[in-house]
């Protein structure tokens, strides 16, 4: 009698892939035993038997040999991302020059590489010669490092702007009268200084005459640096409103003249000085009788450069001669380690308290940090003890230096630039009353030449104007009335 398979488990046997699990079953057709097979196991049935139920219904040697044979493997998000590349292409863009650097780009040179998708390259920008990072365009902006994810075709535009070369400015080391041959003369005066010290470039007189102002005679050109390099004004309007980095001292050869009586004709705005007395009859005379004009004193570091004194037309004088060839920004760099400094409007009442509190308000305001008090004497104490001379110098908040040294302060008979700007920057105080308290900064104060230290204002205190770096002009033995409200004060950071 033969034995037969139940017809369920022919197709398992028949998988190409599990024949060898199969194999083939010998029965025995004597064992009489039904549905047990004692060849395989002696287990009672196949249905019964553990070891080909695995191999048929969960066999996990079959299941791996299927694998094996990638039957039904399918690829991987990792393996096809890195299978896709994308390029990304660099661009250089402006008037200047520089590089950009990162992974395999290195531009110029190496402008362009191709990455795995999903691949991310930091770019950084420098700038090379003359020439300033402006910023990044693309899929970065800005002008920090640049990080770019490389889920697509990217193309990444660097810009590097030229330095445009300030124009210079120069007090004349020269005099002259009254009579400069008119505007013309005056211009050419500047001219010659220039090419005697060897100054490229096309320089005109900062002169107002009744009928030519100042302010329109520049054309475009804006930035300019003292002959010594440090930075002067950065445009027209800030010209005529006084706002300077450094006092204009310095002639065309690169000495410093002091303070000398400069002409200008010129006030506040740029424009003719309506009470100056004339243009002693548009700069062609130095007659006795045909009126003065305005000038103002190379020591200042506000808008006295330009209009505080009257010489006639006889009087010997300087002249401001500038560069009128480029349009150019300048600014006083940044000192690493320092102290902020400047002046505000106040009134004597509070005390020494509420000076130094009326200070920290300005500098909370703008946004500066630090401890600040007012450089004020006070009975029996000078206004220099109040601070610590053996710190970081002070610096105005255009970063333009006071003095190399906070000691220095103690012996200078003039600072470098006036601390005449305000906490935010904004204004620039020149003329005005300067409270001191003492006839100088190292000198201690008394009940009488301090209001009562700073308490009374029917009394009367030391002081001084401000908008010089002539230091006994901003310090002085002088008495105003203490109720008077617009004096200043300088502050100065602990």
């Amino acid at each position: 009698m033969s034995k037969r398979f139940s017809s369920s488990l022919l197709p398992v046997c028949l998988l190409a892939a599990a024949a060898a699990a199969c194999g083939s079953i010998q029965t025995n057709f004597a064992d009489g035993g039904g549905d047990d097979d004692d060849v395989v196991d002696g287990a009672p049935g196949i249905d019964g038997n553990v070891a080909i139920d695995a191999g048929i219904d969960g066999d996990m040697a079959i299941d791996a040999a299927i694998d094996a044979q990638q039957i039904d493997a399918q690829p991987t998000d990792a393996a096809i991302d890195a299978t896709v590349t994308y390029q990304l292409d660099i661009r250089i863009d402006g008037s200047g020059t520089g590089t950009v650097t990162g992974g395999s780009i290195n531009c110029p040179g190496t402008c362009a590489a191709t990455y795995s998708s999903g691949a991310t390259v930091t770019l950084a920008a420098m700038p090379t010669g003359a020439s300033t990072f402006a910023g990044w365009n693309g899929p970065c902006s800005g002008t920090a490092g640049c990080t770019v994810t490389m889920s697509q075709a990217h193309t990444v535009y660097a810009t590097f702007n030229a330095v445009i070369a300030p124009n210079v400015m120069f007090v004349t080391s020269t005099t002259h009268t009254g009579n400069l041959g008119g505007l013309a003369g005056a211009d050419a005066i500047c001219q010659a200084r220039a090419n005697a010290a060897g100054l490229a470039g096309t320089y005109r007189a900062w002169l107002s005459t009744t009928s030519v102002n100042a302010n329109t005679r520049f054309g475009t050109a804006s930035g300019w640096v003292r002959v010594d390099g440090k930075p002067f004004a950065n445009t027209i309007a800030d010209l005529g409103a006084g706002k300077i980095f450094y006092p204009p001292a310095i002639n065309e050869f690169g000495a410093n003249v002091g303070e000398q009586i400069a002409m200008t004709n010129t006030t506040i705005g740029g424009v003719v000085h309506p009470n100056s007395g004339g243009d002693c009859l548009g700069f062609t005379s130095n007659a006795v009788g045909v009126g003065g004009t305005g000038g103002g004193y190379t020591s200042a570091s506000s808008y006295m450069f330009e209009n505080h004194i009257y010489p006639t037309c006889q009087t010997g004088a300087r002249l401001y001669c500038f560069g009128v060839d480029r349009a150019a920004t300048v600014s006083a760099p940044p000192v690493a380690s320092s102290r902020k400094a400047f002046e505000r409007i106040w009134t004597p009442g509070g005390g020494l308290a509420g000076a130094d509190a009326a200070c920290q308000a300005d500098a909370t305001a703008a946004g500066l940090s630090g401890s600040y008090r007012a450089l004020l004497a006070t009975s029996g104490a000078s206004a220099l003890s109040r601070f610590n001379l053996g710190g970081a110098p002070w610096v105005r908040v255009d970063n333009a230096v006071i003095l190399p040294t906070a000691q220095a302060w103690s012996t200078a008979s003039t600072f470098d630039t006036g601390a005449n700007v305000s906490a935010n920057g904004q204004t620039s105080y020149g003329n005005y009353l300067h409270w001191a308290g003492a006839a100088s900064m190292t000198g201690a104060g008394t009940a009488a030449s301090t209001c009562n230290n700073w308490t009374d204002t029917a009394m009367t205190a030391m002081r001084g104007s401000t908008g010089t770096v002539v230091l006994s002009t901003l310090w002085s033995a002088s008495t105003y009335q203490c109720n008077f409200g617009s004096g200043t004060i300088t502050c100065l950071e602990q």
